[in-house]
C-alpha cells in the first residue's frame, strides 16, 4: 500500500520515489495507493488535480496498481477500471480498460458535510451522498470493495472472530443498481504494458553498450528484437545493446504477447586525441608554448596536467607556462579518448659575466667581458645601470671604470647578471734627468727618474736589465745608453734612452780586481757607519771621501791620508733617510759603494 501526500508538491522527489519503488517491487500480487485529494472529483465543488493525472496515474497504470483510494469530496463514488487516453469516447482524458485499468474509490465522508455528486463521467460505476466507510476484502484472486452506511451503526452486530470476512448482522451495505460489490482483479488477469528502461545513455562510443531492461512480472517470457527482427538468444528480461538500431521487446503472459515501443540506440565511431606543440617544449620561465589538440565537429575538450584536470581548460588549445606532463581528453557522443602526454620543461634564465683578464688595468687598456650564450639569446650591456649604445653582442670590451652588467632576454624571459666592477689606474710616464753633462769627459753621473707614490723602478742598459738597480736613480760609470722602466699598480712606462759618455780613465773599481777591498757596514744604517779599505800595492796617498744623494748633490766630503795596509774610519754625516753613493778616490782610482739610511 502506497500512502502518498497530495497536500504537497506531487512531482519531483515524491514521484521519483514512487517510480523507483514500483520498479523495484514487481513481484507483488496487489498494489494499492491512497491519498487525500481526488484526481477527478465527482463534484463541481472540487477542482481536478491534473498534477496527479500527469505524475502518478501513468505510474499506477504501467506498474500494476489496481486500486486507488481517494477522499476530500465528501461523497461516495467508484469507477470502472480506467486508463488515460485521447481516443474517441474518452471523458476528461480517460476510457475504460477492464483488463489493465485502475479502479478509483472514495471520496469518503463520515460526519463531515456531504456534497452532491454532480460531476459523473462515462466511466463512473456509481456515486451518491451519504455518511459511510469503505469495507475492503483483499483475497488471492480479487479485491472486494463495499460501501457501508453508518446511519444505523448502533444496531449493527459485531464481527465474528472465527470468520472475520463474514459481514456482521444488520450491517447496511450500499447496493446500487449494478450491485453492492466492486470487484478488482490482479494483473495476472490483465493485459501487460511492456516497456524498456535503458540503464544508461543510449548514445555511446563504439565498443560500449547500454543495458536495456524490460517490464518484469511473474510468468513473463521475453523476445528482444532489433529493427523488427528477433535477436537470437535474447530471451531474458534484460539485453545489452552494442549496435545502432531500434530495439523492442515482446512479453508473453498467459498466452498473450505484447510488444513494447522502440528504444533507439545510437553507436558512434571512435575518436582520436593528439597534441601538437606550436613551439619548443623546453623554454625559459616567463615564456610559454601553445598546445593544439586535433579538432572536429562536436568535440568536447578537457586539458590535463600531471593527471589532474585543469580547471576551465576546455578549448581546442591550451597555453602551457609551467613544467609538467600535458594531455587532452576529447569526448564526443559518448566517445572518449586521451592523448599521449607532452612533456613541458621550463628553465630559469640566468645571466652571467666572465672577464677575460684583470678588471683593474691602466688607463688606455681594456678588458674583454663575455656573457653566457644560448639559443635565441639577445643581449644588452649596461654600465652603472645605463644601457651602452650598440652593446648587444655576447661580449663587450670595457675601457672605462664602472659596474658592468648584461641583460639577457629570450622572448619574454629576462635576466640581469651580477655586476663586475672595472677600475682604472692612472697612466704614468717615465723620464730621466742627469745630474750634469753626459758627454763632457766626466768620470760618473747620476741619472734620476721621475718619482711618484708607489712607483717601482728597473734600470736598463744596452745589455738589458741592470741587476739590482731598482732605485729612482742610477750612477753611471761606464759609457753607454740607459733607460728606466717605471711601474705603478697596473701601469708601466719606459723612458727614452739617454746616452752617457764618461772619461776612459775612470770607472775602474779596484774593489773588483782582487787587490783592494772597500767595505761599508752596517748597510742599511741609521746614519752612522764604518768604512774599511785594504790596499797592498798603494803607497801613502791622499784619500777623498764624498757622499752624494740620489740626485747627485754632494752631502758630505772630507780628505784624509791613506797608508799601505788597512784603512778604517767611522762616519756620522747626519743624513736623512734615503739612498746614497759613497765615493773614495785615491789619486786617479775611485771606489764606489751604495748604501741606505733608515732612521
Amino acid at each position: 500500500i502506497y500512502t502518498l501526500n497530495s497536500e504537497i508538491s506531487v512531482g519531483g522527489s515524491q514521484t521519483t520515489w514512487l517510480k523507483n519503488d514500483l520498479e523495484s517491487n514487481t513481484q507483488q500480487r496487489w498494489k494499492i495507493a491512497q491519498y487525500h485529494r481526488p484526481m477527478m472529483p465527482h463534484t463541481t465543488s472540487k477542482v481536478d488535480r491534473l498534477d496527479i493525472k500527469s505524475n502518478w496515474e501513468p505510474l499506477f497504470y504501467s506498474h500494476g496498481v489496481k486500486l486507488v483510494v481517494e477522499s476530500d469530496a465528501h461523497l461516495a463514488k467508484s469507477t470502472y477500471p480506467i486508463k488515460q487516453s485521447t481516443s474517441s469516447g474518452n471523458d476528461q482524458g480517460f476510457i475504460r480498460d477492464n483488463e489493465r485499468g485502475v479502479t478509483y474509490i472514495g471520496e469518503g465522508c463520515w460526519g463531515a458535510p456531504l456534497r452532491t455528486p454532480n460531476h459523473n463521467k462515462n466511466w463512473t460505476r456509481n456515486s451518491d451522498r451519504f455518511n459511510h466507510f469503505t469495507l475492503i476484502f483483499v483475497g488471492q484472486d480479487k479485491i472486494e470493495v463495499r460501501y457501508i452506511k453508518v446511519d444505523n451503526a448502533s444496531s449493527v452486530g459485531t464481527v465474528n472472530d472465527s470468520n472475520v470476512f463474514s459481514l456482521p448482522t444488520n450491517i447496511d451495505v450500499w447496493s446500487p443498481s449494478n450491485g453492492p460489490v466492486v470487484n478488482v482483479y490482479p494483473n495476472s488477469n490483465a493485459a501487460i504494458a511492456p516497456g524498456i528502461t535503458p540503464g544508461g545513455s543510449t548514445t555511446f562510443c563504439s565498443g560500449g553498450n547500454v543495458q536495456l531492461m524490460a517490464t518484469t512480472g511473474t510468468g513473463y517470457s521475453y523476445q528482444w528484437k532489433k529493427d523488427g527482427a528477433n535477436i537470437i538468444g535474447a530471451t531474458g528480461s534484460t539485453y545489452s545493446a552494442t549496435a545502432t538500431g531500434n530495439y523492442t521487446v515482446s512479453i508473453t503472459s498467459n498466452g498473450k504477447t505484447y510488444a513494447s515501443s522502440a528504444t533507439n540506440v545510437n553507436v558512434t565511431t571512435g575518436i582520436i586525441a593528439t597534441v601538437t606543440p606550436a613551439g619548443p617544449t623546453t623554454f625559459y620561465n616567463g615564456n610559454n608554448v601553445i598546445l593544439n589538440a586535433n579538432t572536429g565537429q562536436g568535440h568536447v575538450y578537457q586539458w590535463i596536467k600531471d593527471n589532474v584536470d585543469i580547471a576551465g581548460a576546455n578549448g581546442a588549445s591550451y597555453t602551457a607556462t609551467t613544467s609538467g606532463n600535458y594531455k587532452v581528453r576529447i569526448s564526443k557522443e559518448g566517445c572518449i579518448n586521451v592523448s599521449q602526454q607532452t612533456t613541458i620543461t621550463t628553465q630559469t634564465l640566468t645571466a652571467t659575466i666572465s672577464a677575460d683578464g684583470p678588471t683593474t688595468f691602466c688607463d688606455g687598456d681594456s678588458v674583454l667581458m663575455n656573457a653566457n650564450t644560448g639559443n635565441g639569446f639577445t643581449y644588452q650591456w649596461k654600465r652603472n645601470g645605463t644601457n651602452i649604445s650598440g652593446a648587444t653582442a655576447a661580449f663587450h670590451t670595457a675601457y672605462d671604470a664602472g659596474n658592468y652588467t648584461v641583460e639577457i632576454k629570450v622572448i619574454a624571459a629576462l635576466s640581469t647578471s651580477q655586476a663586475i666592477l672595472v677600475t682604472k689606474d692612472p697612466a704614468i710616464i717615465a723620464t730621466i734627468t742627469a745630474s750634469g753633462p753626459t758627454t763632457n769627459g766626466i768620470d760618473s753621473i747620476v741619472l734620476s727618474a721621475n718619482t711618484g707614490a708607489g712607483f717601482e723602478y728597473q734600470w736598463y742598459n744596452a745589455a738589458g736589465a741592470i741587476q739590482g738597480e731598482k732605485a729612482d736613480f742610477y750612477v753611471v760609470y761606464n759609457s753607454g745608453n740607459y733607460q728606466v722602466k717605471i711601474k705603478s699598480n697596473t701601469c708601466e712606462a719606459v723612458s727614452d734612452w739617454m746616452e752617457v759618455i764618461v772619461n776612459s780613465l775612470t770607472g775602474i773599481n779596484r774593489q773588483d780586481n782582487g787587490q783592494s777591498k772597500l767595505t761599508l757596514y752596517p748597510n742599511p744604517t741609521n746614519g752612522q757607519f764604518n768604512i774599511k779599505f785594504e790596499s797592498v800595492v798603494l803607497l801613502d796617498n791622499d784619500v777623498s771621501i764624498t757622499i752624494n744623494n740620489s740626485i747627485g748633490q754632494v752631502v758630505y766630503h772630507e780628505k784624509s791620508q791613506l797608508r799601505a795596509g788597512t784603512y778604517n774610519k767611522t762616519i756620522n754625516p747626519d743624513l736623512a733617510e734615503g739612498i746614497y753613493i759613497l765615493q773614495i778616490q785615491i789619486g786617479e782610482e775611485k771606489f764606489i759603494k751604495k748604501f741606505m739610511v733608515n732612521q
